[in-house]
C-alpha cells in the first residue's frame, strides 16, 4: 500500500505578480466590450464570448430558442462546414463548450496561448455568419426534445419546473431554460433566424480572454477579426415585472417514483442590491457540508437524505431555493416543519460567530479555487459583467469577509418570510420513475460534448526513486520521506489558495476475495470519525478551514 499528497501553493509575492493584474476594458466602435487580463502562469488562454441572450430574453412561445441556438453555433458557419470548428479546436490542443442561463448564453474555448487566434477566428465567424441549415436544425431540436424528456423524467426536476412556475406569474424567470416541450416542438427557422439576428451581434456581446497573453497585440487580434462586424439595432428590452405578492403560494405534483421531495423558493432582489453578499453567506450557512444548519437538522436527524440550495446573481429580482429529498416513510407536513423551525431559529436567534466565520471561510474559499484557472476566472469575470457588472470582481472577497452576524439574521428575517415563498411538493404514487439525464447543474443547460480525444492527456513518469525530483521550470517537486509517504508540491500562480489531495493504493482491485467493496466502505468510514474526533467534530474543524 503507498500513500500519496499532493499540494498546490500560492507563494504570496507571485500571486500579487500576476493574480492582480487589472482587468482591462476595450469597446470596439462596433459596441464589442473586450475585457482582457493577463495571467502568466503557465502558457495557457481562454476566451469565453457571451451573449445577453438568455431564457429571460425569449419572446412568448419561444421559449428554448436561445437553447437551441447555443446548438446551432456549433454546427455550419459561412466560412466552416459541421465538424470544422471541433476539428480546429482538437488541432489546436484545446477543449471548448457552451452553456445557456437565465440570463445569457455563454462560449469558451481553453487552448494553448500561442494558438489564440484560433479562437478569435471561430468565435468572429459564428457571431454573425452561422448558417442555420435546416436540416441541422431538425437534427438539433430532435436532441434537444430528447434532452428536455430527460430531465423531465426527473421527479425534482418535475417539482422544479412547476415550483419556479408558481413562484413567478409574469418574469420569464418561471419558463424552463430549455423550454417548455410545445414551445420547443414549434420552433421554426424563420424564428431562429430572427432570435439570432436580434441578440447575437457586437453591442450585445463581451468578450472575456484571460490568460498567457500581452494585452495590446491580444487586442490588435481581436479588432482584426470582429473590428469588421457591424452592429445592429438594440435588442428589445425585457418587460415583463412581477406583479406584488399576496402570500404564500404552494404546488403538489404527482408522478412515477417511490421518493418524496420538498422545495421551497423565497423571492430575492435583483443583482447589485446590498443583500446579496448576506445572502450568499446564509446560503453557506444553511447547506454547505455536514456541519451545516439544514443537515444537522434534517440529514443526521434522519428526516432527509439530502438537503442542497441554490442562490446566485440574477438580473432581475430572482430566488433563494431550498431542495429537499424525503426519507422513506418522513410525510411532506413532518419535514416542511423542521425545515421551517430550523429557518425560524436563525430568523430569531440569528448564527454564532463561529458558524458565520466557518461560512465566509467556504465562500472564500470556493470563489479562490474558482478563480484558480484562467477558466474559471474568465467565467467569473463574465457572470459579473451579465448581471451587475465586471467592476465588482475586485471587491467580491473582501464583500464577503465583511458580511457580519447581524445582517445574516437582517436578510434572514426580511427574506425567510412566509409570505414570500413558494413550497412544492412531489408526491411519488409508486412505480419506476423515467430514466434521467445528466444536466449541467441549476440555473444552466449545458451542451452535451466530450472533450476532444488527447486533451489533457500526460504521459505516466513512472515510479522514481526516493528524494526530490524538481520539473524543468521548478514548479514542480516530488519527495518521498523515509516511512514511504510521498509528497508532490506545485506552486499554483493564479489564485491565492492551498489544495491538499491525499491518495491511497487501495481501492476496489485490491479487495480480498470474499470481501468486495472493503475498500469502499473503508474509505467511507474515514470521515465517521477517528480516536480523538467524532464524525461531527471532524466535519466541523474541516469546514472551518
Amino acid at each position: 500500500m503507498g500513500v500519496v499528497v499532493c499540494a498546490a501553493l500560492a507563494l504570496p509575492g507571485t500571486v500579487a505578480a500576476v493574480g492582480e493584474t487589472p482587468i482591462r476594458e476595450t469597446v470596439l466602435p462596433n459596441g464589442l466590450k473586450v475585457l482582457t487580463k493577463e495571467l502568466r502562469a503557465a502558457p495557457v488562454v481562454t476566451v469565453w464570448t457571451l451573449y445577453r441572450a438568455g431564457s429571460r430574453n425569449e419572446p412568448h412561445g419561444q421559449t428554448g430558442i436561445s437553447h437551441v441556438l447555443e446548438h446551432m453555433l456549433f454546427r455550419s458557419t459561412k466560412e466552416m462546414k459541421t465538424g470544422e470548428i471541433d476539428r480546429l479546436i482538437q488541432l489546436a490542443g484545446g477543449r471548448h463548450n457552451a452553456y445557456t442561463s437565465y440570463d445569457y448564453t455563454a462560449y469558451h474555448v481553453t487552448l494553448p496561448s500561442d494558438r489564440l487566434e484560433t479562437a478569435l477566428r471561430i468565435e468572429s465567424d459564428r457571431m454573425l455568419n452561422c448558417a442555420l441549415d435546416p436540416d441541422e436544425l431538425k437534427t438539433e431540436l430532435g436532441v434537444v426534445l430528447s434532452e428536455l424528456q430527460g430531465r423531465l423524467n426527473d421527479p425534482e426536476e418535475l417539482l422544479e419546473e412547476s415550483t419556479r412556475a408558481a413562484a413567478f406569474v409574469r418574469h420569464p424567470y418561471r419558463n424552463l431554460i430549455i423550454g417548455w416541450k410545445a414551445d420547443v416542438q414549434s420552433l421554426t427557422r424563420e424564428a431562429v433566424v430572427e432570435y439570432y439576428r436580434t441578440h447575437y451581434q457586437p453591442n450585445n456581446a463581451v468578450l472575456v480572454i484571460v490568460g498567457d497573453i500581452q494585452t495590446q497585440p491580444t487586442l490588435d487580434l481581436v479588432q482584426k477579426y470582429f473590428g469588421g462586424l457591424p452592429s445592429g439595432p438594440t435588442p428589445p428590452p425585457v418587460l415583463p415585472r412581477e406583479p406584488a405578492r399576496r402570500g404564500e403560494r404552494r404546488v403538489v405534483v404527482k408522478g412515477a417514483g417511490s421518493t418524496a421531495y420538498l422545495q421551497a423558493f423565497f423571492d430575492t432582489p435583483a443583482a447589485g442590491h446590498p443583500d446579496h453578499y448576506a445572502l450568499v453567506v446564509l446560503d453557506g450557512i444553511l447547506t454547505q457540508g455536514k456541519s451545516s444548519r439544514l443537515h444537522k437538522a434534517l440529514v443526521e436527524t434522519d428526516l432527509a437524505a439530502a438537503v442542497s440550495s441554490d442562490y446566485r446573481l440574477h438580473k432581475d429580482p430572482a430566488w433563494f431555493a431550498l431542495y429537499l429529498t424525503a426519507r422513506a416513510g418522513i410525510s411532506h407536513h413532518h419535514l416542511e416543519d423542521a425545515m421551517m423551525q430550523a429557518l425560524e431559529r436563525i430568523r430569531a436567534e440569528g448564527v454564532t460567530e463561529r458558524e458565520l466565520q466557518k461560512a465566509i471561510n467556504q465562500v472564500r474559499a470556493d470563489m479562490t479555487v474558482e478563480y484558480g484557472s484562467v477558466s474559471g476566472l474568465a467565467r467569473a469575470i463574465g457572470k459579473l459583467e451579465m448581471t451587475v457588472g465586471y467592476r465588482e470582481f475586485d471587491q467580491v472577497l473582501d464583500r464577503i469577509r465583511q458580511v457580519s452576524a447581524d445582517d445574516i439574521r437582517r436578510v434572514a428575517r426580511t427574506y425567510f418570510d412566509p409570505d414570500r415563498r413558494t413550497v412544492g411538493w412531489f408526491v411519488p404514487e409508486g412505480g419506476p420513475a423515467g430514466p434521467r439525464t445528466p444536466t449541467g447543474g441549476r440555473g444552466s443547460v449545458h451542451r452535451s460534448s466530450a472533450p476532444p480525444a488527447g486533451v489533457d492527456a500526460a504521459p505516466n513518469p513512472g515510479p522514481s526513486p526516493g528524494g526530490p525530483t524538481v520539473a524543468a521550470n521548478g514548479k514542480v517537486v516530488r519527495y518521498v520521506l523515509p516511512n514511504g509517504l510521498t509528497l508532490i508540491a506545485a506552486e499554483n500562480r493564479v489564485a491565492k489558495s492551498l489544495a491538499i489531495k491525499g491518495y491511497i493504493l487501495a481501492g476496489p482491485v485490491e479487495d480480498p476475495p470474499g470481501n468486495s467493496g472493503l475498500a469502499t466502505v473503508t474509505a467511507e468510514l474515514v470521515t465517521r470519525g477517528t480516536a480523538t474526533h467524532s464524525a461531527e467534530e471532524l466535519a466541523e474543524r474541516i469546514e472551518f478551514l
